[in-house]
């Protein structure tokens, strides 16, 4: 109930504090505000972490660049190339290897999105080549908003 204080100079009775449904509509606005903060914070952690598939491939494709100038063929895994099969910046995505043909004279680096990442369903996975051509599972095979 509000406080009923009385000014001394005019006498007027002056009510405050507020009421319960004014402070039920004040932390309405927080409750909407926060939910909308957090779904756009969450969102932008993924994309974030997407960064982690590109640098990662990346490197694993210089990596089998060094192995082919030793061996004349590309790995076909990940221990091969004595690199781990999740992505080192904390194991957000799976990676994979394949060749393409018996003569290991190509390659393909696949990321895939594991953990809390898998949340993240626009770019879920993530593939390089030994041509150097990367793509994404929602572009249709070209590398538009994910890379």
């Amino acid at each position: 109930m509000p406080r009923v204080v009385k000014n001394r100079i005019s006498g007027i009775k002056h009510k405050s504090g507020f009421t319960l449904i004014e402070l039920m509509i004040a932390v309405l606005i927080v409750g909407i505000l926060a939910s909308i903060a957090v779904m756009n914070y969450t969102q932008y952690v993924l994309r974030s972490h997407r960064t982690e598939a590109r640098v990662t491939l990346r490197d694993y494709a210089a990596k089998q660049e060094r192995y082919y100038s030793r061996n004349n063929a590309y790995a076909d895994t990940p221990a091969t190339l004595g690199v781990p099969a999740v992505s080192e910046g904390g194991g957000r995505y799976t990676i994979a290897m394949a060749s393409d043909d018996a003569f290991a004279s190509n390659y393909t680096i696949t990321a895939t999105a594991n953990g809390s990442q898998a949340k993240d369903t626009e770019c879920t996975v993530f593939t390089l080549d030994s041509l150097g051509v990367a793509s994404s599972s929602d572009d249709g095979g070209a590398a538009t908003s994910c890379w």
